[in-house]
């Protein structure tokens, strides 16, 4: 028996994949500001009749922006006074005010974060960060999280636990009872708590939603007056939502689509305002020198290596513009329901579904969904998330049913009433689902009803 070595190759990412790669899981303001980077640092690139947009502030190339003026070209002859009058926007109205602002609750938490980050963890930061949804709460699980983001779970685990220890309180919490257990914790360490409150959200947290305050009482041996301050210390001092913390002014209302879906001759065509709206070349002057040859040989290699790039960057664009409308007209396809007739018919479907059937790999459909937004026929503005979230029916249905109660309705009541209406839930994922949707529990949303009765009279 005799060993033999035989080399074998091992597949190495081309820079073109690499940069392609990383170009298609930007969004449009993310986009924007590589763009602006790279025309900055590489002479050899050129954005073709490039201009700034007087209404939305977007870069274009051409004669007119994507964004404001699809398809009309009688827009371009209105000043933007007649435009903002016409789309309903007061006289004092600022065309920049609908670009978007720099500062977003994520970009304060990374700021945060940075002095306790290597460098090597950045990104899986970012990934995080990103994750949470619109109340700051962490709702997907970090061994998911951490393999989507190319991390290990230790190192997600690390960066939860720095997350949590920011600004608002509460922020990155897997839950609504965790994200107050953090917000207690930090009022203890201050000397601002009270008897009895971390006991009754640690261990009866249902109770206390049921309103079942003499069970709590007897099982901490405290009467039901001492639990009735409890809970009303929780409403006085925590916020269950630590994302409505971060003050709205911070946060731009204005939101850029990345695709538009719209309803044409009884089907559905889509756009990608970025398509038409970016249009690079390589400077001719620089074919021109290399041509003549008019330059030393060690200028001639700079010029090379300035062509070369702008070309990476360019078919590196392409590309994304590529993948993007293959997947769009596939996802398009497969949720046609949901388009055409609202969330209740939204299809469940997964990412890996859909790089099955496109034949690509499931973490390139990750990259071109992430932190972007489609605008649907119905006129909103959605995260392509939405798509693949089979739970958004039913909370729509949970909504429904808890913006026409006459009386507030408990989880159970809600599961029963789901069920039969065709979505079968089980209680706790009711109670799930509600608290992601900012819906109080039935015991506080009485609560809460009587109170401002009281007001109101």
């Amino acid at each position: 028996m005799s060993l033999r070595l035989e080399p074998k190759t091992r597949p190495e990412a081309r820079p073109q994949t690499v940069l392609a790669s990383k170009i298609l899981q930007l969004n449009s303001l993310e986009l924007e500001r590589a763009i602006a980077q790279e025309l900055a640092e590489n002479p050899a690139l050129e954005l073709v009749e490039g201009g700034r947009c007087q209404v939305c502030g977007a870069l274009f190339s051409g004669e007119r922006c994507p964004l404001c003026a699809r398809g009309d070209d009688r827009y371009l002859d209105r000043s933007w006074e007649e435009r903002a009058s016409e789309e309903g926007y007061g006289e004092a109205w600022d065309p920049l005010s609908k670009a978007s602002s720099p500062t977003s609750l994520g970009d304060y938490l990374l700021m945060q974060m940075r002095p306790r980050l290597i460098s090597q963890e950045l990104a899986a930061a970012n990934y995080l960060v990103e994750s949470l949804d619109d109340h700051g709460l962490l709702s997907i699980d970090l061994e998911e999280l951490a393999r989507l983001a190319g991390s290990s779970l230790a190192q997600m685990e690390r960066l939860l636990t720095i997350l949590q220890a920011q600004e608002p309180i509460g922020i990155g919490a897997r839950s609504v009872k965790e994200c107050l257990l953090i917000q207690i914790r930090y009022l203890e360490e201050e000397g601002r708590s009270q008897p009895w409150v971390r006991e009754i959200i640690e261990r009866h947290w249902e109770e206390l939603g049921r309103g079942r305050f003499e069970e709590i009482a007897e099982a901490l041996g405290i009467t039901t007056e001492e639990v009735e301050e409890a809970l009303e210390f929780i409403r006085d001092n925590l916020n269950p939502y630590p994302a409505q913390a971060y003050h709205p002014s911070d946060r731009s209302p204005y939101i850029r689509p990345d695709i538009i879906i719209q309803a044409h001759e009884g089907g559905l065509i889509i756009e990608i305002p970025e398509e038409e709206r970016y249009r690079f070349r390589v400077n001719p002057l620089y074919g021109e020198l290399l041509a003549k040859r008019a330059a030393k040989e060690e200028e001639r290699e700079h010029l090379r290596e300035y062509v070369a790039r702008a070309r990476l960057f360019i078919s590196s664009f392409e590309q994304r513009w590529k993948t993007l409308r293959r997947i769009m007209i596939t996802l398009i396809e497969e949720q046609r329901g949901f388009l055409e007739r609202g969330v209740r018919d939204l299809k469940p479907l997964t990412r890996v579904q859909l790089a099955q059937s496109l034949g690509l790999h499931e973490s390139t459909i990750s990259r071109a969904m992430a932190h972007k937004y489609a605008q649907i026929p119905q006129g909103q503005v959605v995260p392509l998330a939405d798509f693949f979230d089979a739970s958004l029916p039913a909370k729509d249905l949970i909504k429904t049913l808890v913006s026409q109660e006459e009386k507030p309705l408990s989880d159970g009541q809600i599961a029963r009433e789901l069920t039969r209406r065709g979505f079968p839930l089980a209680r706790r994922t009711v109670a799930k689902y509600r608290e992601a949707l900012g819906i109080l529990p039935a015991n506080l949303r009485r609560s809460g009803r009587k109170a401002r009765g009281g007001e109101d009279r």
